[in-house]
């Protein structure tokens, strides 16, 4: 009866490790000022760009804005078999969303960290407002992730 129970308790220890390796459909927490940017390798500090790519093995990496996340998917290929890219909303930097649900503005006036000068926006009428403002274009992630 104890072998019975050890090998039981071996069976739910490796089910659990082999759970947990698995690793997680979504981004992990950008910590502002703490967090370098994996491409430039510079500290992340404007959460409004901030942006992250999920390979399907569920390893995150992390950049300061949309330009530096792009290089890194050029460069790096063969990690971005069904890669995930997460883009934070530039009104409300607070939530990483998936790149294709988002609007993009895209120009010079736009400032982002590393001179992609591309903002995402959760609504339309947000980057239309944002467009105006800065005398940008409005794109989409397919433009973007070309």
């Amino acid at each position: 009866m104890r072998t019975f129970k050890k090998i039981n308790l071996f069976i739910s220890a490796a089910t659990l490790v082999l759970l947990v390796a698995c690793g997680h459909s979504g981004p992990e927490t950008i910590n502002i000022n703490k967090d370098d940017c994996d491409n430039c390798k510079m500290s992340i500090s404007d959460k409004r760009f901030a942006c992250e790519l999920v390979t399907e093995k569920g390893r995150a990496y992390k950049f300061d804005d949309v330009t530096c996340m792009m290089s890194y998917k050029n460069d790096n290929k063969d990690k971005m078999t069904n890669a995930h890219f997460y883009i934070n909303n530039y009104l409300l930097p607070n939530d990483l969303l998936l790149s294709d649900k988002l609007t993009f503005v895209e120009g010079e006036n736009v400032s982002s960290p590393m001179g992609g000068n591309i903002a995402a926006f959760t609504n339309k009428d947000s980057a239309e407002t944002y467009s105006v403002r800065w005398n940008a274009k409005i794109i989409n992630w397919q433009t973007i992730n070309q």
